[in-house]
């Protein structure tokens, strides 16, 4: 598979979770607002684990029957950039200020999406234990994540 449609894969698959994200705002009573990463909530919690819980899904679906594990890898870096780009694109309609700051949360954003999804391709590339890499991916990509946000969230 080309890169160019791992990273469309990843925008698709950003898109498939903001929707999921979106329907669970509406249950849980809580917007999606742009103060939304200022504070800790139960939605900000679902929504990391939708989010990683798509992207291991969509990397699982589109690359697991590649025969490299380059390839596995490669393109699940790809598929983490498209993904990171339609969360970069909501925080720059989000925040019309641009400025260093903005720029640095902007490229954190980039590596924990390119990272994650790096990882989990790189455990599936490895061909072993479906079910028990799904859960590893999910959790440690959950963890990273969430630490990230937590980063965020406390330190900034």
């Amino acid at each position: 598979m080309a890169p160019i449609k791992s990273l469309f894969l990843g925008i698709l698959a950003a898109l498939f979770s903001l929707v999921a994200e979106v329907t669970f705002s509406i249950f849980l009573k809580e917007g999606i607002t742009p103060d939304f990463f200022s504070q800790l909530s139960k939605l900000l919690v679902i929504s990391v684990l939708v989010e990683e819980i798509f992207k291991y899904a969509v990397i699982y679906k589109s690359f697991y029957a590649l025969e490299k594990r380059k390839d596995i890898i490669i393109n699940s870096l790809f598929l983490g950039l498209g993904f990171s780009a339609i969360e970069i694109a909501l925080n720059i309609i989000n925040n019309q200020n641009f400025d260093s700051f903005l720029f640095l949360l902007l490229a954190g954003i980039m590596f924990v999406h390119i990272l994650t999804a790096g990882f989990s391709g790189y455990l599936l590339s490895k061909k072993s234990g479906v079910y028990f890499t799904a859960i590893r991916a999910t959790l440690v990509n959950v963890i990273v994540h969430f630490s990230y946000n937590l980063a965020i969230i406390y330190f900034v």
